[in-house]
């Protein structure tokens, strides 16, 4: 019953991992459409950073939010702008912006892109990487569940705690110690950099892994 249980929910996360990533954009599109960018939530959608930096000159708020939640912060972390959120952060930029409930967190949505760069300049300024998602759990426990690796290394490097947030879910170590074969020998390569790691940071966990280094 319990295999069978990890068998259905991985299904479900390969069906829905790349669900998550259109969704985002989905959500973004939708505030675009509404009409309901300011001239610098257009600037950082486009990634042109010298009109971001003529607007904030001018005393742009790069936190105001929009009635869809929709922030320049958020939208130069969805199209991976990194330039661009560089200058957001240097001038009032907050990375707690969306750390609210329901919401998701800018380190969430950063890890849901795939952007390693984004994600570590969102926690070189202070991102949370704590916080819970109803849906996602943290952002560590969202990079598992997307099979994103590197980030979850990088993300447990920088202080991120193994832990999944959601109850209804399979906990990390059930998920970094699924079975399922790998064809991508990186991949391989980079899980077993992480149980490595959560064997040395953590060794009172219980991991019954077969993927020894």
């Amino acid at each position: 019953m319990i295999k069978l249980k990890i068998c259905i929910y991985l299904l479900l996360i390969v069906l829905l991992g790349c669900e998550k990533q259109n969704e985002l954009y989905a959500n973004e599109s939708k505030s675009e459409s509404s009409d309901e960018l300011t001239p610098l939530m257009h600037a950082s959608k486009n990634g042109d950073v010298v009109a971001v930096n003529k607007l904030l000159n001018g005393g742009a708020e790069p936190n105001l939010k929009n009635s869809k939640s929709t922030s320049a912060m958020s939208l130069a972390v969805t199209y991976q702008h990194l330039e661009v959120l560089r200058s957001l952060l240097s001038n009032g930029g907050d990375t707690k912006t969306h750390d609210f409930r329901g919401e998701l967190s800018l380190l969430h949505r950063a890890v849901i892109s795939g952007n390693g760069d984004i994600v570590n300049l969102l926690i070189n300024n202070g991102a949370d990487h704590s916080i819970v998602h109803e849906a996602y759990g943290t952002s560590v426990y969202t990079a598992l569940t997307l099979k994103k690796y590197n980030l979850v290394l990088q993300l447990l490097e920088n202080g991120a705690f193994p832990k999944s947030g959601l109850s209804d879910g399979l906990s990390f170590e059930e998920l970094i110690c699924e079975k399922r074969v790998f064809n991508d020998e990186e991949k391989l390569k980079v899980k077993k950099q992480i149980i490595k790691y959560l064997r040395e940071k953590y060794p009172d966990t219980r991991l019954a892994c077969q993927f020894n280094s």
